[in-house]
């Protein structure tokens, strides 16, 4: 995938990175980059965030923090 295909259908002069969002109910993804002289986010296709990735651009991937385990009981008495 060439640069002027990974922006060309965001309307960004360049892309500084993707986030993979697996916190919600649904996996999702942003781009974040420049536009028109000022920075920009859109949502993307999570096969577009895939292809950016394999690409080279820095992607930052969001997961769910799991709940530490808890302790073990012991029965007194």
């Amino acid at each position: 995938m060439d640069k002027a295909s990974r922006t060309g259908g965001f309307g960004l002069r360049r892309i500084s990175w993707v986030r993979i969002d697996l916190t919600g109910a649904a996996p999702r993804a942003e781009v974040a980059g420049v536009g028109q002289h000022r920075p920009v986010t859109r949502t993307i296709p999570l096969s577009v965030a895939n292809e950016l990735t394999a690409a080279g651009v820095p992607t930052y991937v969001r997961r769910p923090v799991e709940a530490p385990p808890a302790p073990d009981l012991v029965e007194v008495g």
